[in-house]
């Protein structure tokens, strides 16, 4: 009976028993009745059942709302400090019902150091996230789709960062209820994530300023046709964090070929990572770590077709992922020479060492140039000829300035030149306008062309441009008189010297000599290097031209004037030469002046005339003194009251004070040397005649000249 008993309570516990891992919802009703079965030692069965009784499963709401980060993962929760930020949470249904919920906050708790508050992470926005679409929440009133007991939903949190400092790590905390009628009421959880605000990725130069572009090393650099360049493009992450897929794009200018085969990254060849498309190279690189530099450095041609004076500007473009692509500092090509101060009567082969270079500020004083650079102001120029100021553009006002540049060497003019300066490119390069102040020609743009306009230079960096000096004493001009004392109706001589100082010839050269009032050129005297050479006279002015006066070559011109006998004593006759020229194949203007002075003293002659004249040999047969005839010295000539005088060794003579009127000359034969002969055959007023009548009244001013024609043989 007692085996009987226990057979069936294990049958009623088998029939009615609940799996553990059975899902069952609150509210659920469970109804449980017990049936037993028995058999007889006979073997007969019996059964019965109890009575039922019913369970209600109670509704217990659970809610889990993670993550639950308790500190800052410095790798995973850094951001970009300004940069706006999304936080996700997941709130889990850990309940026996289905369930819905409500956002009750979201929380930030930003902090800086010493406990004091710092700005807010503000809310953008907060949305339920699901299959068909985010659903967007309002603090504490909209309702989550219904979840199901064991299943989620993610809320996506978005904030804004603006004004939280790099360095500042702070929690986010979302707060989540049911909404569900339970047993145990609502239930509420908070999840909680990090944020931690860093420097971000930061492109500059090497030394933290604007990324540089150099050409050849510096920002400008002088070049020529056909000649190669390198550009430098240098970029530092100066951030917190490391810049990804950097881009370097560099849109060469026409003028210049970028040499692909050429580009390096710090050193070594870039490969597939540089390419180039037109005139613009760009370089992709995968990453720059903080703190890291990188160094795009490639050839570039100039091509042949530039010219002197025009000035290439090349700017580069720099990026990566979460940056705005900013512009290097811009390198500029300038074609052709600068700032050599060189000698300008001979050009390029001639730069001035030793020339002493000062560029002036707008206020007139020396500009101070940065501390660091290669030079001072003044500056010196070594053998080379060359100068140069680093004056940055920043020190250049927005609206431009006059600078003057001055150089003085030994031997030279000094030079004053004008230079109107105004920013260029990005405010590093500068515009310059050249403008002789002192009368000089300037050289041209790139060259050294003299020119008497100004010249523009346009985008370099401390370039001024070439220096032309011209010589203080390229001519040298003296005049000398004869005597520095005369007398009325005295005969003056004048000797008037031009030499060329220079090593370069001298061209149209012009001498011209402009006689005082009271004294006259005496036909037929005048002499060059020694050789018969009459001036061009009008008036009172005598003018002598050379084609070519050689280097180091000398003019000696020799003449004779006649004082008027009207002139008083008591005055000075000063006697004034001008000397023009162009030196060398620039054909710079030169010149020279120089005069001698006379002191008229009393005499014995007043309002007298001057006769003057020439003995010569007629060899051209003409009648008259030409070239090809030769002067006769040593011949005695007579006036009718007996005064006499001598040819000089050209075969002239004067008389000076003779009174108005009639007067004869005649030649002594006696004083003719041998194979010299005279005529006798022919009338007085004929050129070959010994004897020669002199007609009407000297007047003031007036010169009457009287030549005697003689023939060769006995």
């Amino acid at each position: 009976m007692t085996a009987w008993v226990l057979a069936a309570i294990a049958t009623i516990a088998a029939a009615h028993a609940v799996p553990a891992n059975a899902q069952v919802s609150g509210g659920t009703v469970l109804a449980n009745t017990a049936s037993a079965t028995y058999s007889d030692p006979r073997g007969k069965t019996y059964g019965t059942e109890s009575n039922p009784v019913q369970l209600t499963v109670a509704k217990i709401a659970a809610i889990l709302v993670t993550p639950k980060q308790v500190a800052v993962n410095t790798k995973t929760d850094a951001y970009i400090a300004g940069q706006p930020i999304v936080r996700t949470y997941t709130i889990a249904n850990d309940s026996d019902i289905p369930d819905a919920y409500t956002i009750e906050g979201v929380g930030t708790d930003v902090r800086r150091a010493g406990g004091a508050s710092a700005a807010r992470a503000v809310v953008q926005a907060i949305a339920f996230v699901t299959p068909s679409g985010d659903i967007p929440v309002t603090i504490g009133s909209t309702v989550s789709p219904t979840v199901a007991p064991g299943g989620s939903i993610a809320v996506r949190v978005d904030l804004s960062t603006t004004g939280i400092p790099a360095g500042t790590a702070f929690a986010i905390r979302l707060r989540a209820r049911t909404t569900a009628a339970a047993s145990n009421g609502l239930q509420s959880d908070t999840g909680q994530t990090w944020a931690l605000a860093i420097a971000p990725p930061k492109l500059t130069g090497a030394g933290g300023g604007q990324i540089s572009k150099t050409v050849d090393q510096v920002a400008s650099v002088q070049s020529s046709a056909n000649a190669t360049v390198q550009f430098d493009v240098v970029v530092k992450n100066s951030g917190g964090t490391t810049a990804y897929a950097l881009v370097i794009r560099d849109p060469v200018p026409a003028g210049l070929g970028a040499l692909i085969s050429t580009a390096k990254v710090n050193g070594r060849p870039a490969g597939a990572a540089a390419t180039l498309a037109g005139r613009t190279l760009t370089l992709r690189w995968p990453q720059l770590a903080p703190g890291h530099l990188i160094d795009l450095s490639f050839d570039a041609v100039v091509e042949n077709a530039v010219g002197l004076g025009e000035t290439f500007v090349n700017v580069a473009y720099v990026g990566a992922d979460g940056t705005t692509a900013k512009a290097t500092t811009p390198a500029s090509v300038f074609i052709g020479s600068g700032n050599i101060v060189y000698n300008g009567y001979v050009g390029a082969s001639a730069p001035i060492p030793g020339a002493l270079v000062t560029l002036l500020g707008p206020d007139g004083q020396p500009v101070r140039l940065p501390p660091g650079q290669q030079s001072d102001n003044p500056t010196i120029t070594p053998n080379s000829g060359a100068y140069g100021f680093d004056l940055p553009g920043s020190a250049i006002p927005a609206a431009g300035a006059r600078y003057e540049l001055t150089v003085a060497a030994s031997g030279y003019l000094s030079r004053r030149i004008a230079l109107e300066i105004s920013r260029g490119v990005d405010g590093v390069l500068y515009d310059v306008t050249a403008t002789a102040l002192d009368g000089q020609p300037l050289a041209a743009a790139g060259g050294f062309t003299l020119v008497k306009h100004a010249v523009a230079l346009k985008n370099v960096y401390g370039l001024f441009g070439n220096v032309p000096m011209f010589s203080s004493h390229a001519l040298n001009v003296t005049k000398t008189a004869g005597s520095l004392i005369v007398q009325p109706g005295d005969r003056a001589l004048f000797t008037v010297t031009v030499a060329n100082t220079f090593t370069v010839p001298l061209h149209d050269v012009t001498v011209v000599d402009q006689l005082p009032p009271g004294m006259i050129y005496a036909p037929g005297t005048a002499r060059v290097n020694g050789v018969d050479v009459e001036p061009v006279a009008n008036g009172q002015t005598l003018r002598w031209t050379f084609a070519t006066l050689a280097a180091n070559a000398t003019l000696t011109i020799a003449y004779a004037t006649v004082v008027f006998p009207s002139v008083a004593p008591g005055t000075t006759l000063t006697n004034v030469v001008n000397v023009k020229g162009q030196g060398g194949a620039s054909g710079v203007p030169t010149g020279g002046t120089a005069n001698a002075s006379l002191q008229v003293v009393s005499g014995a002659l007043s309002a007298r005339g001057v006769i003057t004249g020439r003995v010569f040999l007629d060899l051209m047969k003409t009648g008259h003194f030409t070239k090809g005839d030769k002067g006769v010295a040593g011949v005695r000539i007579f006036l009718e009251d007996g005064t006499s005088v001598t040819t000089d060794s050209q075969g002239r003579y004067s008389f000076a004070g003779v009174r108005p009127g009639m007067h004869v000359l005649r030649i002594d034969p006696s004083t003719l040397p041998a194979g010299v002969r005279a005529r006798t055959d022919v009338p007085m007023n004929s050129p070959y005649a010994l004897q020669r009548l002199v007609h009407g009244i000297l007047d003031e001013g007036t010169i009457q000249d009287v030549n005697f024609a003689l023939g060769a043989g006995r």
